[in-house]
């Protein structure tokens, strides 16, 4: 059985992260355009190297390198959302994703 539980502190968390690898990404991609084809081949090599990075990278087919808003959006709407499996039916979502939580606060003590 699957269920998405959503929390509200960890959609702000996870737009803050985004929103830090967005601005990252543009500032490693900076500037690429102005490149010939062979030098923007460094920079899209270094970011194919970090997934956070890598995810929000599109290269058009003429090699320029942009943001992805496709992707951004895309994560976007998964802000804040777990999904969390069970195998016990009878189990509500609130207590499913208390149980996942009280075991995150074990694996951290």
């Amino acid at each position: 059985m699957g269920v998405t539980f959503d929390c509200p502190k960890a959609a702000v968390r996870d737009a803050a992260i985004r929103a830090r690898m967005v601005a990252l990404l543009e500032a490693e991609i900076a500037g690429s355009d102005k490149l010939s084809w062979d030098k923007r081949a460094e920079p899209r090599g270094v970011i194919s190297t970090k997934p956070g990075l890598k995810r929000y990278l599109r290269t058009t087919p003429g090699g320029l390198l942009h943001v992805d808003k496709k992707a951004v959006d895309a994560e976007a709407n998964l802000d804040g959302k777990f999904l969390l499996r069970c195998s016990d039916p009878k189990l509500s979502a609130e207590d499913i994703a208390l149980g996942y939580k009280q075991l995150l606060e074990v694996e951290r003590g």
